[in-house]
């Protein structure tokens, strides 16, 4: 719905993946771009999400996420064309145009986040670097 409260993220789509979890938010700035929308990936076992930046500009959501039969791969559309893609064992999010968009921060709840907070990138790459490497030797992060 549009105009949801001012600074408030909204849950717009959200699936379950072999490897975890992924949300998409957006949330309303008030300001002429009226929405800063945001991708959040939670591995299996981990308690916090990795969080993706998608944009900051954009208009209401309208799209779809769609899970892959296989549970490796979710496609997220926005306007009837797919702009995202996320594999499990990826360390990106990955654009339509192919660019990859690396982790800005981890986050306990992305229904709390802030969008104007801060948050070290550095570490959030670590993060998925370190479950994916105990992932890979058959330990669940804690």
């Amino acid at each position: 719905m549009p105009f949801e409260p001012l600074g408030r993220p909204s849950v717009v789509a959200e699936g379950e993946l072999s490897c975890g979890q992924v949300l998409l938010t957006q949330t309303f700035t008030g300001t002429p771009d009226p929405y800063f929308v945001l991708f959040y990936f939670r591995p299996s076992g981990a308690n916090e999400w990795v969080e993706f930046y998608v944009d900051d500009e954009s208009p209401y959501w309208r799209g779809s996420l769609q899970i892959a039969a296989s549970r490796e791969r979710c496609t997220v559309s926005f306007y009837g064309k797919e702009e995202l893609a996320f594999r499990c064992g990826d360390r990106a999010l990955t654009r339509r145009n192919l660019v990859a968009t690396l982790p800005r921060g981890l986050v306990s709840d992305p229904r709390l986040r802030n969008y104007e907070e801060r948050l070290d990138s550095a570490k959030a790459q670590v993060a998925l670097e370190q479950y994916y490497w105990s992932a890979a030797a058959g330990r669940v992060l804690e």
